[in-house]
């Protein structure tokens, strides 16, 4: 995140922009690159893909007139984001609203991912991903980690679990995104105090 902000520092504004990018990135691209591959799959195995169980999900949009879900989504997860950064957030919703309006923010352009590499296509029998380097990935990642210069980066503070802080953005976060994911594949949502005793009998 660090290297992602301007000069390395972190705001308010940026961590709202790391929040959007993270809705795209869990409910909108891989949706749509989860399609396009059964779709591909489909037509060059003549096989229906998305039959039984299986439901066909569907892409957030952000171009969408009801933003209701998106704006709660990034509410509890821009929140989030302040604790560990030690930042003040902002809790009043019709200042939050303005600062989502006056930031511009624009859903990225997709592109049909390749089908020849480890991008997502599916196979018929797994009907997930086919990656078969992510122990290279892993590897190069823990390089990256080693390597990185850490002289100057921003204190980050963990975060305990806490369900029973209405203060904490953890319910929150948890209730929109549960939502967001029933929203893709359009089950039922699930109220916030329901999330909560489900959450509360999670044992970190």
């Amino acid at each position: 995140i660090q290297k992602q902000a301007t000069g390395g520092a972190i705001d308010f504004f940026f961590l709202i922009q790391v929040a959007f990018d993270r809705l795209m990135g869990d409910y909108r691209t891989p949706i749509l690159n989860l399609c396009y591959s059964a779709d591909a799959m489909e037509e060059s195995s003549g096989k229906k893909f998305w039959t039984g169980t299986k439901r066909r999900p569907r892409p957030v949009d952000w171009n969408a007139s009801d933003k209701t879900l998106l704006m709660e989504y990034l509410y509890s997860t821009s929140g989030l984001y302040a604790a560990v950064w030690n930042i003040d957030c902002v809790r009043d919703r019709n200042t939050f609203e303005k600062m989502i309006n006056g930031l511009t923010l624009q859903q990225p352009e997709w592109s049909p991912p390749s089908l020849d590499n480890d991008s997502g296509m599916l196979t018929e029998e797994e009907g997930e991903d086919t990656t078969t380097n992510n122990e290279d990935k892993l590897e190069k990642l823990k390089a990256d980690l080693y390597n990185f210069d850490t002289s100057n980066l921003q204190k980050a503070y963990p975060q305990e679990f806490e369900k029973d802080d209405d203060l904490n953005f953890h319910i929150d976060f948890l209730t929109a995104a549960t939502n967001l994911r029933a929203w893709n594949y359009e089950i039922k949502e699930s109220p916030r105090h329901k999330v909560k005793v489900i959450a509360g009998r999670i044992i970190p």
